[in-house]
């Protein structure tokens, strides 16, 4: 990300009166970074969000799970199985991959090896019932694939 990008979002989140993005990710949990970056205004983008929230997060295990729940929230706006596809011919178990492919390519500086992430994508899959989807990381779900994928050291 431009370090032009990184000083935008700071000034915005100040001018929001938050001291950083952490405390904004946190005041709007489960919030989608698209809408968070709807709300701090033209020319921030979702993308710069989730690339600033990773590099700077201080717990990389809490970031991945907090950048799940808003990677799923944003593309299963129906729920596990339930979201239709806005292409034709695609079903719904094919977006319920997509919203997981969204959700690994924001992981750069948290990324976990492929073992970690295969996991959680198996318990997610094994666990979530039709309509499922998370509001915050403490969702029973996200918190067992990722103590079981990628426990606390």
């Amino acid at each position: 990300m431009r370090p032009e990008a990184a000083r935008q979002i700071q000034e915005r989140l100040k001018s929001a009166g938050f001291s950083s993005l952490s405390d904004y990710l946190a005041a709007r949990p489960g919030v989608p970074y698209t809408e968070l970056a709807d709300e701090l205004g033209e020319e921030v983008l979702g993308m710069n969000l989730t690339a600033l929230h990773m590099q700077t997060a201080a717990d990389k295990r809490q970031a991945a799970m907090d950048s799940l729940v808003r990677a799923f929230r944003q593309v299963l706006t129906q729920g596990w199985t339930l979201t239709d596809a806005t292409q034709e011919g695609v079903d719904r178990d094919m977006v319920n991959i997509k919203a997981w492919a969204y959700w690994t390519s924001m992981l750069r500086e948290c990324r976990p090896n492929e073992d970690v992430l295969d996991t959680i994508w198996e318990y997610i899959n094994q666990h979530a019932k039709p309509g499922w989807v998370p509001m915050t990381i403490a969702d029973p779900i996200i918190v067992g694939a990722f103590e079981v994928a990628w426990p606390r050291e």
